[in-house]
């Protein structure tokens, strides 16, 4: 019986050196990762600052690089596309902002070949974009103009048409 407790105590000091070095091995690849990604870190942003120094700029100055995007006013870009201010919301984060609060981007508005329900949801959003600037409002090609200018109607402060 004292065999087989000595014996059972070396097979159990076995197993936990055994696990002690899987353990051990394991834990090898996740140091080596973690040092990588540590080392990775200052050099992704080197990088960065070198892919988008333009994200380094004022706000105000990125804004006004987006004015020079658009027609001179008030001629107005279209409502939708690659030609749109709209576009400049979908590059990051912080162009998205960029665009959204600078009004003279929102000032012109084109509602040709939209439709009415389209027209009423965008003008909307641009009315409210454009703050307090005066509106240039481009309207053709439509059956039912008085939709159309009921949206600037409810849409604008009284006192400011």
């Amino acid at each position: 019986m004292l065999k087989s407790l000595e014996s059972d105590r070396a097979l159990l000091i076995e197993n936990d050196a055994q696990i002690l070095e899987i353990e051990a091995q394991i834990s090898e690849p996740h140091s080596a990762i973690s040092a990588l990604h540590a080392e990775k870190q200052p050099a992704q942003q080197r990088l960065d600052s070198y892919k988008y120094p333009v994200l380094t700029l004022p706000n105000e100055i990125v804004g006004e690089i987006f004015l020079d995007f658009l027609p001179p006013y008030p001629e107005p870009p279209p409502l939708l596309g690659e030609d749109s201010p709209t576009i400049l919301t979908h590059i990051c984060r912080q162009w998205r902002e960029i665009a959204l609060t600078t009004p003279a981007l929102w000032r012109s508005i084109d509602l040709r070949d939209v439709s009415v329900e389209a027209a009423t949801s965008l003008a909307c959003s641009w009315l409210e974009r454009s703050g307090c600037l005066p509106l240039s409002l481009r309207a053709t090609d439509y059956q039912d103009l008085f939709s159309v200018f009921r949206i600037f109607i409810l849409t604008v402060p009284a006192g400011s048409i």
